[in-house]
């Protein structure tokens, strides 16, 4: 939370200070990890299955296609084995000991089977632990979120009712997650957990912005502009670098069909602060930056410098397999947990060649549009 959205958010925290205790919580575990070399957050995919169909997501197209598709975000979530839940409790055990955030995002985590076990675990030993969901399940299992207090809770919505589904190629979404938000925010105790939305900016949703905002209940929303690799940027990237990759997360969406006049209106109105979440839109990007971003995907934001990742997060697949990024190229693995620990592989040759290339290299081609670099 920068100092300007802590501003606009002044009167939110006056009538809730535990959204300020968790800001200085989150904020010092930063620092410490930071001076101690460890990720203050691990990103775990327990899984490999989604039950969605997006149209921004490689693993939709797959999931509509019945194939696998040649996409890095699909080599990466769509792995071919699954690791064991005693090894994601040895994971934790190795964690534990400088205590990250441990953040369950893919595939589709409702759809494993000990998601609630792991839940009791983490939390047996001192942690946090965030599921981010595409909601279509959360009206059945709400209740066992709520029991067992899951600290933060991150849906993804994308536009009202008719074009969230419509992008996530499944009727009804909309209701259901909404359906399953709204029985945890009305019965939950010591705002637990804590509800964030999550919307993916893109062709079909870039002027619904401040509809869809007016339509939730949530404690947090976050709009973030498109994570993709076009074919240019492949190219470029497996010209120049030793790394290869795939254009990602772009076949089904038109950047061109983008009017970034209308996102830059509709971004400026999430700026004004009247809204009851906090709001936040990341990468936070001014008229010019938008055009960077959608028209020029080669060129990098004036913010960004280097991968972020790379020290700041850990990233397992559901395989067992340790990599930068699940948007990160595929071909990049430092390390399995089911071969080694994570803070082996964290502090192990592969990982340090990785940071050696990237100090050097600042950016590649495919990070430009990355989460991991902007």
């Amino acid at each position: 939370m920068s100092f300007k959205r802590a501003w606009r958010a002044r009167f939110k925290i006056a009538r809730n200070p535990a959204i300020l205790t968790r800001y200085l919580a989150k904020t010092t575990r930063k620092y410490l990890t930071r001076s101690l070399l460890w990720p203050s957050i691990v990103y775990i995919g327990v899984n490999n299955r989604c039950n969605y169909f997006c149209e921004f997501c490689d693993i939709g197209r797959a999931n509509l296609e019945r194939k696998r598709v040649h996409s890095d975000f699909v080599y990466n979530l769509w792995t071919s084995e699954m690791a064991s839940f005693e090894t994601w409790k040895a994971v934790i055990d190795d964690v534990s000991k400088f205590k990250p955030v441990i953040a369950v995002t893919t595939a589709e985590p409702l759809l494993y089977d000990r998601l609630f076990d792991l839940v009791d675990y983490v939390h047996s030993k001192g942690m946090e632990i965030w599921v981010t969901t595409n909601g279509y399940l959360l009206p059945t299992y709400a209740e066992r979120m709520l029991e067992q207090q899951l600290d933060r809770l991150q849906v993804s919505i994308d536009g009202p009712p008719e074009i969230h589904d419509k992008i996530r190629g499944v009727n009804g979404a909309f209701q259901r997650a909404m359906s399953g938000i709204e029985s945890i925010m009305s019965r939950r105790s010591a705002r637990k957990p804590y509800v964030s939305i999550n919307y993916t900016i893109g062709d079909l949703n870039y002027d619904r912005l401040v509809e869809t905002l007016n339509l939730v209940r949530c404690d947090e929303m976050t709009f973030t502009h498109l994570n993709f690799v076009t074919d240019d940027m492949a190219n470029e990237q497996n010209r120049i670098t030793p790394f290869r990759a795939t254009s990602t997360s772009i076949s089904r969406v038109q950047l061109d069909m983008i009017d970034l006049d209308i996102l830059h209106d509709q971004c400026v109105q999430l700026r004004s602060g009247k809204w009851e979440p906090i709001v936040s839109i990341v990468p936070d990007l001014d008229r010019e930056g938008l055009t960077v971003h959608y028209r020029r995907p080669l060129e990098p934001h004036k913010h960004m410098r280097t991968c972020n990742a790379m020290t700041k997060v850990g990233q397992i697949l559901a395989d067992g397999s340790v990599t930068v990024s699940t948007r990160c190229l595929s071909t990049i693995r430092l390390g399995k947990v089911t071969e080694r620990s994570f803070s082996e592989i964290w502090h192990g040759e592969e990982f340090e060649k990785f940071r050696l290339y990237m100090r050097a290299a600042k950016l590649m081609p495919a990070c430009m549009r990355c989460c991991g670099a902007l």
